[in-house]
């Protein structure tokens, strides 16, 4: 029972936010685990942590040994050192982002935000925020990139250089100082530090009490705030908000709170660029520097909507993997009876191609089709597939521009995404035509983002199907959980196709396609009579080795003809097979730019393919 209930207690420290662990949890849990862990970079263990300023003892458990299995991500590895500083502000962005969602979201209570504000004559100026009470809120922003070596300590706290000033007790001063120029709601120190044992034995709350510290430490601070009446009057207002999230998780969190309901994805990168220019301008907004809600209104809007680039390419010379696969899923997707197709397959099968070539197959007769692929290797990094916005903005933007009579007199919000796709079909459907959809890449969203609410989103839009609307889905077979769960309901087992390896009439006509593109040189140059034999028996040999699997042939074929060498059916038969799990030793940088040619995406692993 006991083993359980730390089991249970470690998936709810992974899993919680560190502001909501805060309130009650994180005296419990960061005392524990501080126990155990190192105080700092200087190798201070835990007795110094369990005979110092606290004066406090607490036996180690299952729990803290979890909480210190925890901490071992703790440290941001991925923050280029010589960036430190940069990140720190773009995390003081994000804390005066905070705060301007609440105006917007509660303009009643609010009157104006300010950002690095320069009048206050404080170090209390990360963010000031004025309440209609004409009351101030006060908040001071520290940031670390190594919560488990850079915590918040009393030391940390009470460092100073030989001629310098304390942090607390510049603090301490400031909140003299602002308290003059009226009303104090609240000041506060925001921070992802995570507060040692000492710290935690004296918090209440997000308040720090004098009469928990040791003697020898309370003396140190009482000196830095001015005496004991003016460390008890700054203990009792300031607040430690600590532990927040790290720099990215806060980011997403605020942004999820954004996108989609008040702006699209672009809207987002333009909000934190109006907020960085607030931040560095002098009397930005104009005139004094003072966010409105009028300020906010103007920025936090939906824009109209437009398309996402969707030209996953198809290669010159592609052929399908089967003529009886493609004819029979054709078919399909003309049924009314089977309006869910499921194409699935491993890395490098064909799918992304296929669907992209049965788009321009159905394009061409006249069928109406609208796509979204999650995934383009050569897209723009700034390129958002993943929200709802975007997508649903996407696909009502291709019905508007390619079909204008199928969405004559209908809105374009994004959030009607179902009505408007139902009364386009309605159009279609008496043309005794049938409106395609394609969703492409599905895969590519959990393993991205690790999230699958955007996903969830987009295709509870989508389902279940208004009538005359077929519906393509590409994916690989993840687990459930990763996709999205009224597809998993909806989709029948018979729903799932598996895309097939290429048959052998497509790797020959591959061989071919690439045979006219000149890329085939053959050992008998004089025996022009019998190239097309010949062309045919290499054609087979590739089909023999690689079974058919695009990325084998690719790979196949680069590993033989790269170096411009004549080359005959033997010297493709003296390349390892795909079968049995035998690997083909390639350099992958050499010839990474022509694996388009079959227009496969590939999973890379360097030098080795895997079959």
């Amino acid at each position: 029972m006991a083993i359980a209930q730390a089991l249970v207690f470690k998936n709810q420290f992974i899993v919680e936010s560190s502001l909501d662990i805060r309130r009650g949890f994180n005296t419990i849990a960061l005392a524990a685990f501080h126990n155990l862990h190192r105080l700092d970079n200087r190798g201070r263990d835990d007795a110094r942590c369990r005979s110092t300023r606290c004066g406090s003892t607490r036996p180690l458990s299952i729990a803290t040994v979890i909480l210190a299995e925890k901490t071992a991500v703790l440290a941001n590895t991925t923050i280029k050192p010589t960036t430190i500083t940069r990140m720190g502000y773009e995390y003081q962005d994000l804390v005066g982002i905070e705060a301007l969602i609440r105006f917007y979201r509660d303009p009643m209570s609010y009157s104006w935000v300010e950002l690095e504000a320069d009048k206050t004559d404080s170090s209390l100026d990360d963010v000031v925020v004025a309440r209609s009470d004409g009351s101030l809120e006060y908040y001071q922003v520290k940031f670390t990139v190594d919560q488990t070596d850079y915590q918040l300590t009393w030391d940390w706290l009470l460092q100073k250089k030989p001629r310098g000033t304390s942090l607390l007790c510049k603090w301490a001063k400031s909140l003299k100082n602002v308290a003059r120029q009226g009303p104090i709601h609240s000041a506060s120190l925001r921070t992802n530090r995570i507060p040692d044992a000492e710290i935690v034995a004296c918090l209440k709350g997000t308040l720090l009490s004098l009469d928990l510290v040791a003697e020898d430490t309370r003396q140190e601070l009482e000196k830095e705030c001015g005496g004991r009446e003016a460390a008890l009057a700054f203990f009792g207002t300031f607040e430690f908000v600590h532990s927040a999230r790290n720099l990215d998780a806060y980011e997403s969190h605020l942004r999820d709170q954004l996108v989609p309901t008040d702006m699209e994805a672009s809207g987002w990168l333009y909000f934190r660029e109006r907020v960085r220019r607030w931040t560095t301008r002098h009397n930005e907004p104009k005139p004094a520097g003072r966010i409105l809600h009028e300020h906010l209104t103007q920025v936090i809007t939906r824009g109209r909507l437009e398309s996402i680039r969707q030209d996953f390419r198809v290669p010159i010379g592609y052929s399908v993997p089967s003529t009886t696969f493609h004819s029979e899923f054709s078919q399909r997707i003309n049924d009314p009876k089977t309006p869910i197709s499921i194409v699935w397959g491993t890395p490098g099968r064909g799918k992304s191609t296929y669907l992209s070539y049965l788009t321009d197959v159905l394009r061409k007769s006249g069928g109406p089709v609208i796509r979204h692929h999650y995934f383009l290797a050569d897209d723009h990094p700034t390129a958002d597939r993943m929200s709802f916005v975007a997508i649903a903005g996407s696909l009502i933007n291709q019905l508007f521009v390619l079909y204008p009579e199928a969405t004559r007199g209908i809105g374009d919000e994004y959030d009607k995404l179902q009505q408007i796709v139902s009364r386009a079909a309605e159009h279609f459907k008496a043309k005794s035509k049938r409106l395609y959809i394609v969703m492409d890449g599905l895969d590519h969203v959990w393993r991205d983002t690790a999230k699958t609410d955007q996903l969830n989103h987009i295709f509870n839009a989508l389902l279940p199907l208004p009538d005359n609307v077929s519906l393509m889905v590409g994916t690989q077979r993840v687990p459930d959980n990763q996709l999205p769960i009224r597809l998993t309901r909806k989709a029948r087992p018979s729903d799932w196709i598996e895309i097939p390896a290429m048959d052998e009439i497509a790797v020959h006509t591959w061989v071919r396609a690439q045979d006219a593109a000149g890329r085939i040189i053959l050992n008998d140059r004089q025996r022009a009579d019998k190239r097309d034999e010949q062309i045919s028996e290499i054609a087979s040999s590739f089909y023999s080795i690689s079974r058919g699997h695009p990325l084998h042939l690719i790979y196949a074929f680069e590993s033989v003809t790269r170096n411009g060498s004549p080359i005959s059916h033997d010297d493709v038969d003296r390349i390892p097979s795909c079968l049995g799990g035998h690997t083909i030793a390639i350099d992958f940088q050499r010839f990474s730019s022509d694996i388009p040619l079959l227009g496969v995406r590939y999973c890379v692993i360097p030098h080795v393919l895997l079959c």
